[in-house]
């Protein structure tokens, strides 16, 4: 079950891509990854896709300490990958 702080930074992350007045690229929540390159079932929290450059970026959302040390997986799979955090861990 996500946390409320999840759903705020993955609703900006969406609100990043999706105001975007020329959008330059598209994003989804919850893309799955780990199976087409054979590493099981593995899901990137949010990824967005340019297509005048084929690039794809991945952002993985760790909002607390004990969430960053867990044994989620970190799935960075995209051209371009970053970890997104809240300001302070807890």
């Amino acid at each position: 079950m996500k946390t409320k702080l999840t759903r705020k930074i993955e609703f900006a992350l969406a609100k990043k891509v999706l105001d975007s007045r020329f959008r330059t690229e598209y994003g989804a929540l919850e893309v799955p990854c780990g199976n087409w390159i054979g590493k099981g079932k593995e899901n990137v929290d949010f990824a967005t896709y340019a297509p005048s450059t084929q690039e794809i970026t991945c952002y993985e959302i760790k909002v607390s300490k004990s969430d960053f040390n867990s044994n989620a997986s970190l799935s960075f799979y995209g051209h371009r990958n970053y970890l997104v955090a809240p300001l302070f861990f807890s």
